[in-house]
């Protein structure tokens, strides 16, 4: 049997997926004994093909860390992962691995192990709660998504071996190319250009920060308010914005993909403020 790996609507420009769909189920009508698999990003399905959908989720810490180790290596892996994961996390492991607890249980475990909980610290016991709620840091949480991980290894990579302590310098990159590919997806004759996209994101992400509670999910239609003046349609911003994966467009709520991308964007408000 034949397995068919489909994979290159995030290739195409969004008014040809109804295309690809028919393209596709054509080709299922030909292999129909096959099994086939198709990736695409959720903003992708328009007209969706009739296959049994499986969202793919955020990659925990385990993982993050066995993929960093199968692209860059094990020493290579590590450096960038305990770069991700921050100093108080990689002092924990250090401590747990001290006290011969096993990786898998300091990813997994319920409970602390007795041998462990008798080395670790005050400090380290809250650094271990926090760790068990879901609460990753910062890099990490970011390192969730498939593509931010990627990029955070280009990074390292281009850096040679150095994640950039200037988070706007590191958030500028992944801004960029983002943006980048999202205009090779959208076409030129669609694309109003990078720096109105970033101009209606930063005043958005200023005014959600002062939203109050609110701030990290708003609905959609005062989401489209604040981006009314950017020479752009809403509606294609807030698209164009998800396609890049900078904006969570689902149902009528709109936030930004990772808290740390909101206050990047805001913090570009505050600075045109300032500078005028």
């Amino acid at each position: 049997r034949m397995l068919l790996l489909l994979d290159g609507l995030n290739e195409m420009p969004a008014q040809d997926y109804s295309g690809r769909v028919a393209d596709l189920e054509a080709l299922f009508g030909r292999f129909r004994k096959a099994p086939a698999v198709v990736t695409c990003r959720t903003l992708d399905y328009k007209g969706e093909p009739k296959l049994e959908k499986l969202r793919i989720k955020p990659l925990d810490m385990d993982r993050q860390r066995a993929y960093l180790h199968r692209y860059l290596g094990e020493h290579a892996g590590d450096g960038l992962f305990w770069q991700l994961a921050g100093a108080d996390v990689a002092d924990l492991w250090q401590t747990w691995a001290a006290a011969g607890g096993a990786w898998e249980e300091f990813c997994f475990a319920e409970k602390m192990p007795a041998a462990v909980y008798g080395r670790t610290s005050g400090h380290q016991d809250r650094v271990w709660a926090r760790l068990r709620s879901g609460a990753l840091p910062p890099l990490l949480a970011l390192g969730a998504n498939p593509l931010m991980l990627f990029m955070l290894v280009r990074t390292y990579r281009s850096e040679k071996g150095v994640i950039p302590q200037n988070r706007g310098r590191l958030f500028a990159d992944f801004v960029d190319s983002l943006l980048a590919g999202e205009r090779k997806r959208c076409g030129e004759d669609r694309w109003p250009g990078a720096e109105v996209l970033v101009a209606g994101l930063a005043e958005l992400a200023y005014a959600m920060q002062h939203a109050g509670e609110r701030g990290t999910a708003v609905p959609w239609q005062w989401a489209m308010e604040k981006l009314a003046d950017f020479g752009c349609a809403p509606e294609q911003m807030l698209h164009l914005c998800a396609g890049a994966t900078l904006l969570d467009v689902s149902g009528e709520q709109v936030r930004f993909f990772h808290q740390l991308i909101q206050e990047y964007f805001a913090a570009l408000a505050w600075q045109q403020r300032f500078c005028d």
